[in-house]
């Protein structure tokens, strides 16, 4: 008796006519049906019934986008919140990041999905959906975190980038997302997949980022280190193993940012719990990285709440 064959993914990563790598995944029973009400038939490469083949192409990786300016309040009454203006008219299409630009704060989120990409596969913008609308309402949420930088970091106005590690859609657009292709392509990109894992090194070196902010979907940290024990990778840890092999020894300082429920004049509050892990003497930070929650869940924290701890 012949075993039932298990749908598969395959998706090979084309940079040009030249197909640098493929990986092929395992999907549930009924897997299939909700990637293939998403893509455009005529953008597989291949579909036997048990099996389909997707092309992710290095000239339609979704590009970069500033979302914003970013200014430091100079006046300690004025709050960060009161000093992000538009990065162009076009919002919230953003502005096309230059080559190179003098400093930025960088958001990190995790591969683009629906909105960020057409059922041809071809890019649109980062956090072009629900997530960037929750960015757009909540980025108050980021005052207090970010003046926890130093002032002289920011010498006059800094581009507030929207950034995808993979800026390829690894949930294969399924509707429901189906975490484990994704994770499961997004750790083979950040590791196996040479323009990806360059490309965004030479983002990261372009932009001269102030602060990182890895908002990604998964669970918080509470050292901001990437962990050595975890056998289930989410978006945001392998996110940071991806910045931790970036930065290759240089000096880090790290602030991480999770959730937790206090009780506020007698109601319990949603607020965020920040740890600082600052350098040791008098050692200078090559980078801030901060751990923070995905913009998805901002609009449940409350807004003035802040707990802090060193």
């Amino acid at each position: 008796m012949h075993e039932p064959i298990q749908p598969q993914v395959t998706v090979q990563f084309l940079n040009g006519s030249t197909l640098e790598k493929e990986i092929t995944v395992t999907v549930a029973r009924g897997g299939l049906g909700p990637i293939r009400s998403q893509i455009d038939p005529s953008s597989l490469v291949a579909d036997t019934g048990d099996s389909i083949t997707i092309p992710f192409l290095a000239a339609d990786a979704v590009p970069d986008r500033i979302r914003y300016m970013y200014r430091r309040p100079r006046l300690d009454n004025v709050r960060s919140r009161d000093a992000f203006t538009f990065g162009s008219q076009t919002i919230p299409r953003g502005a096309v990041v230059p080559r190179q630009v003098k400093r930025s704060v960088l958001l990190l989120l995790e591969s683009p999905h629906t909105a960020e990409t057409t059922r041809a596969l071809k890019p649109v913008y980062p956090a072009a959906g629900d997530t960037g609308g929750a960015i757009h309402r909540q980025k108050d949420k980021l005052a207090f975190l970010l003046d926890q930088i130093p002032a002289e970091r920011f010498a006059g106005k800094a581009p507030f980038i929207l950034a995808n590690p993979v800026p390829h859609p690894t949930s294969c657009r399924s509707a429901p997302l189906n975490d484990h292709l994704r994770n499961r392509l997004m750790e083979f990109a950040l590791t196996e997949v040479h323009w990806i894992t360059e490309g965004f090194h030479r983002r990261l070196r372009d932009y001269r980022p102030v602060v990182i902010i890895n908002a990604c979907t998964g669970k918080g940290s509470r050292n901001g280190l990437p962990s050595l024990s975890r056998r289930k990778l989410d978006p945001k840890e392998l996110v940071r193993r991806a910045l931790w092999t970036f930065f290759d020894g240089k000096p880090v300082y790290r602030i991480c940012c999770n959730r937790k429920k206090v009780q506020v004049d007698g109601q319990v509050r949603n607020v965020l719990k920040m740890q600082h892990f600052p350098l040791e003497g008098n050692e200078k930070p090559a980078y801030y990285v901060v751990d923070f929650p995905h913009p998805g869940s901002w609009h449940g924290i409350w807004s003035e709440g802040w707990f802090q701890e060193p």
